[in-house]
């Protein structure tokens, strides 16, 4: 039965999430020519050697979206495939290397050309390379046109010299070389490898001496993790092509990935639905296919009955090409949807300001947040961020990150120093011109630290634990991003750093703060934010108007008149029901609720009303005067 949906007939897809079938997923682009229909009756002359159709052509058991996705490859100079892990992603390509070669030989063009094949690693890059050797050598007519040299892993075409070869992700292997043809396998996993994307944009640079003639297939099931370094930016840039934002027509998004933000009535777990991260599977209403249904069924029940939602969520990301970031409900907060949405700080009247510092180390930024308070409204806050590096960390920064380092020196958020005893010193001057009422943050990272700023400036450096606490001071922090009363500088840093950030639950009930690719620095989020929070929580509940000693945004205690004013900024505590006391425990921030709900919840409680178990806590958040 026909689809009633309409395909698309240029690169952009805007209502991809309403296809159909697979096959509503790929374009329909114009062949004026036939070229492009010559293309692919070549490429689906390659023998297939593995699983059940092995013996047939590929044109005899292709499914209809495989054969026009290799079509509209053919079409533009750079496609992007994301498929569900089994989906018959390198087979396709190994035909399009082949059908490439031999449409090169039919025209004589592309003479002595490369075909390059990069994985992160040289056994997965043999994995397409196998495919088209073995499919050479299992073709009675296609064996005595191609000679192979095991040594450097090639196949050449002998009449036109064009080579086939895998080439290590090193770019020693990458210099002088111009690929007619560039392979990328699992990009997903090239990302995550340090210098990997140099490699890459090494090649490609070569590869333009071609021309329109010269293409890159990248292929990639989705990470278990979320998306990072060069693929986020590849993947980011083929949504956008194919929404639309961006017209590019000779960039083809091939994304095969589940809806799950896009269309909440669809449910995962149905099976008529997993065509959509699985193009190739097979069922009984589509009999031909490279994974049977009932195999990944059985895959998720297993996950599902054991309660494992790790494998649970590494199956809907290989399968399914669920995003982590989609599947994982701990890893999108209020932070991540409120950071880049906030105002920028316009100058005006303040009566409280903090600084909070994380000391970094020899090869991450040193990273200043300066907060202050706003007089009219205690609870607004305006962060102004800055970060300070050493050129041995930026030269030793991964690539993935020295793109957002360039950004923030050119808005003048990071600077760069030669010595760290130069960096030390402008954060150093930086709290004399400020005159802030209060430092703090995390001096770990460089040995000495406090003591010198305290020599330097006169200010002592209050030492915030960076352990459970981390959970209400992201709590506090969050409220004042619901009640728009953030504003920041937006340092591009600290942007990546956020989004960086995951949040994760704990058994216990509070929330954990990990990074989701170590690379990226994170103390730019990590601690400053944090931190100052922190301090400067008090607002309009700092009734005293002294500063405080350690985590005060899980406890802001003041002292007044013999009696403790506690301030449980997040739900209201629970009442002893034999008691009658007020007994304090964690009830870290969460969902949708402003936090002008609980703003009532200034609890007046003297000494002798104390639970025992207060008590230690107490003590970590002693007054202190100014």
């Amino acid at each position: 039965m026909p689809s009633k949906y309409a395909r698309p007939v240029t690169t952009a897809n805007p209502d991809w999430h309403q296809a159909t079938c697979a096959q509503d997923l790929v374009p329909v682009l114009p062949d004026p020519d036939g070229l492009a229909e010559r293309f692919v009756t070549l490429a689906g002359k390659t023998m297939l050697t593995q699983g059940p159709m092995a013996g047939r052509r590929l044109e005899q058991c292709w499914l209809p979206w495989q054969r026009d996705a290799l079509k509209a490859s053919f079409q533009c100079r750079e496609t992007l495939w994301v498929l569900g892990k089994g989906s018959g992603k390198s087979v396709s390509v190994a035909a399009f290397a082949l059908g490439y070669t031999m449409l090169s030989a039919s025209l004589r063009i592309n003479t002595r050309g490369l075909i390059a094949v990069l994985a992160p690693t040289i056994p997965a890059a043999k994995i397409v390379f196998d495919h088209i050797t073995q499919a050479v050598l299992a073709d009675d007519e296609l064996r005595p046109l191609f000679k192979s040299n095991a040594q450097n892993r090639s196949l050449t075409h002998m009449e036109t010299g064009i080579e086939i070869q895998v080439l290590a992700c090193d770019m020693k292997a990458a210099v002088g070389r111009r690929p007619v043809l560039l392979i990328l396998d699992e990009t997903h996993e090239l990302a995550t490898i340090n210098g990997a994307s140099a490699v890459v944009n090494q090649l490609k640079q070569g590869g333009a001496n071609w021309g329109r003639d010269f293409k890159t297939v990248s292929i990639s099931t989705m990470p278990i993790s979320a998306p990072v370094g060069e693929f986020k930016r590849q993947l980011t840039y083929a949504r956008a092509v194919r929404s639309g934002e961006i017209d590019d027509p000779d960039f083809l998004p091939l994304l095969f990935t589940f809806p799950l933000k896009e269309r909440p009535d669809l449910d995962p777990t149905d099976p008529s639905q997993w065509w959509r991260g699985m193009p190739s599977l097979r069922s009984a209403s589509n009999p031909v296919g490279t994974m049977d249904a009932t195999e990944l069924e059985r895959e998720l029940k297993q996950a599902a009955d054991a309660s494992d939602l790790e494998t649970f969520a590494l199956t809907l990301s290989q399968r399914l090409g669920i995003e982590r970031n989609d599947s994982d409900a701990n890893a999108e907060t209020v932070l991540h949807s409120h950071w880049s949405k906030c105002e920028r700080p316009t100058r005006t009247d303040y009566d409280f300001t903090a600084i909070g510092i994380d000391a970094g180390g020899t090869d991450d930024p040193m990273a200043v947040c300066i907060a202050s308070r706003h007089r009219a409204s205690p609870r607004n806050l305006d962060m102004t961020v800055f970060q300070y590096l050493t050129r041995m960390g930026y030269e030793r920064a991964p690539e993935n990150l020295r793109d957002t380092y360039d950004e923030a020196v050119k808005r003048g958020t990071l600077r760069v120093f030669e010595r760290s005893e130069d960096m030390q010193q402008a954060v150093f001057d930086l709290v004399r011109e400020i005159r802030p009422d209060i430092v703090g943050g995390d001096e770990h990272g460089i040995s000495g630290f406090a003591q010198a700023l305290r020599q330097a400036t006169s200010k002592t450096f209050t030492s915030v634990p960076q352990t459970w606490v981390l959970g209400a001071a992201l709590a506090s922090l969050e409220s004042r991003l619901l009640d728009g009363a953030i504003r920041h500088n937006n340092c591009p840093l600290l942007a990546a750093n956020v989004d960086n950030l995951l949040v994760e639950e704990l058994p216990t009930g509070n929330r954990r703060l990990k990074k989701r690719d170590n690379r990226i620095s994170g103390q730019a989020l990590d601690e400053p934010t944090q931190i100052v929070v922190d301090i400067v929580a008090v607002r309009s509940e700092h009734i005293c108007g002294a500063p405080f000693r350690g985590d005060i945004a899980t406890l802001p205690i003041l002292s007044h008149e013999k009696q403790l004013f506690v301030f449980w900024d997040g739900f209201p505590p629970a009442p002893n029901s034999v008691a009658g006391e007020t007994v304090l425990g964690s009830h870290p921030f969460r969902g949708n609720h402003s936090s002008r709900e609980v703003d009532h919840n200034l609890i007046s409680l003297r000494p002798g009303q104390l639970p025992l178990n207060f008590m230690p806590v107490l003590r970590r958040h002693q007054p202190m005067s100014r």
